[in-house]
C-alpha cells in the first residue's frame, strides 16, 4: 500500500443478501444490551453524525439520508464497494419491522464519499473531513486509515476536537502492534475490534494509540442494492462506537475523550493496555447507571506493569 492511499480495515465474510420478515438485532446490540437504552427513548435523535467513507447506498430502504456529498471526483456519492453502506448501517439503519437495527437509528446521518471503491487519497480524505466539520457535526466516523499520516490530517483531526467534534477512527487489521493514522492521532478515539465472546479480534491493530473496543467480527448490516451483508474488522467496531457516542450525547453527557474512558468495561488488564486500550464502550454505564457484566479481566502481568502506558492526550 502506498503512503498516500487509505484503505478501509474490513474482511468479507458473507456478501449474500438477508432474507427475512422481521428486523435482525445483531450480537453487539444484544451483548451491550443497547435496547434497554432505546427503551428509554436514546435513540441517537437530533445527533449530527457524518461518515467518511466510500459513500452510501443512497437507495437503502433501511437508511434515511439527511445530506451526502462526494470528494473523490466519481461525480456522485453513490457507494460502489459496500463498505460505507455497511459503516451507516450499523450507526444507523432504522428502527422497523425489517432489515437489521442500527445503534442509533434516529440520528441525522451525513454522508461523506472520500473512498472511491478500496481506497482515497489524502485530498480527498481531508477535504471530506474539512466539510464535515464545516458543517457541524457532533460525531465523524472514520473507518479507514493508512500506515503514514500528514500534518494536514493531523491539524483537521485537532480542528475537530477543538470544536468539540467526537472523531471516531478505526484502529487497523493488521494483527500487530503499530501506527495507523488517522486512529494514531490524539484528537482522535481509536477503535478495536471484538468478537462474540467478547474478547479482542485477532485482526485487530494495537498500541499505546488504541482507545476503547467495540464489537466488529461477524457484523451483520446494510449493504448495496438494499442487502445486506456480514463484515469483520476495526471499521465496524468504529461505528458502533460512535453510534454509542451519539446515544450519549443525546442524552446529555460529555463525549470528550476523558468522559469516554470512564465509560467503559476491562476486557484485559484493569485500566489502560495496549490490547485492548481502556476496554469496551458501554453507554449504559453513565446513562442508566449500569454496565454489562463479563468474564473477570485478567491480572496484571509484568509487561503491563512496566510497558503499558497511559496514552498521552494534548
Amino acid at each position: 500500500m502506498t503512503t498516500n492511499k487509505f484503505i478501509p480495515p474490513y474482511i468479507v465474510n458473507d456478501l449474500n443478501p438477508l432474507m427475512t420478515f422481521s428486523q435482525t438485532v445483531d450480537w453487539g446490540l444484544l451483548k451491550l444490551e443497547i435496547q434497554k437504552l432505546h427503551s428509554k427513548g436514546y435513540t441517537g435523535k437530533g445527533i449530527k453524525v457524518g461518515v467518511i467513507d466510500s459513500g452510501c447506498d443512497l437507495d437503502h430502504p433501511d437508511l434515511k439520508i439527511v445530506s451526502s456529498k462526494d470528494f473523490t471526483g466519481s461525480g456522485t456519492p453513490q457507494d460502489s464497494s459496500g463498505h460505507g453502506t455497511h459503516v451507516a448501517g450499523i450507526i444507523a439503519a432504522q428502527g422497523n419491522n425489517f432489515g437489521v437495527l442500527g445503534v442509533a437509528p434516529d440520528v441525522e446521518l451525513h454522508i461523506y464519499k472520500a473512498l472511491d471503491g478500496s481506497n482515497g487519497s489524502m485530498k480527498s480524505i481531508t477535504s471530506a473531513l474539512s466539510s464535515a466539520i464545516d458543517d457541524g457535526m457532533d460525531i465523524i466516523n472514520m473507518s479507514l486509515g493508512a500506515p503514514k499520516g500528514a500534518k494536514v490530517l493531523e491539524n483537521l483531526c485537532k480542528k475537530a476536537k477543538d470544536r468539540g467534534i467526537a472523531l471516531v477512527v478505526a484502529s487497523g487489521n493488521t494483527g500487530k502492534e503499530q501506527d495507523f493514522f488517522p486512529a494514531s492521532y490524539d484528537s482522535c478515539i481509536a477503535v478495536g475490534a471484538i468478537d462474540e465472546t467478547m474478547k479482542v479480534a485477532y485482526f485487530t491493530t494495537y498500541g499505546q494509540q488504541l482507545d476503547v473496543v467495540g464489537p466488529g467480527a461477524r457484523i451483520l448490516s446494510t449493504h448495496l442494492k438494499g442487502g445486506y451483508a456480514v463484515l469483520s474488522g476495526t471499521s465496524m467496531a468504529s461505528p458502533f462506537v460512535a453510534g454509542c457516542l451519539a446515544l450519549l450525547k443525546q442524552a446529555g453527557k460529555d463525549i470528550s475523550y476523558d468522559s469516554v474512558i470512564k465509560s467503559t468495561i476491562d476486557i484485559e488488564s484493569p485500566n489502560f493496555d495496549i490490547e485492548s486500550g481502556y476496554g469496551i464502550l458501554d453507554p449504559k454505564i453513565v446513562i442508566l447507571g449500569a454496565s454489562t457484566q463479563i468474564s473477570k479481566p485478567k491480572p496484571f502481568s509484568l509487561f503491563n506493569i512496566f510497558f503499558c502506558k497511559k496514552k498521552k492526550r494534548v
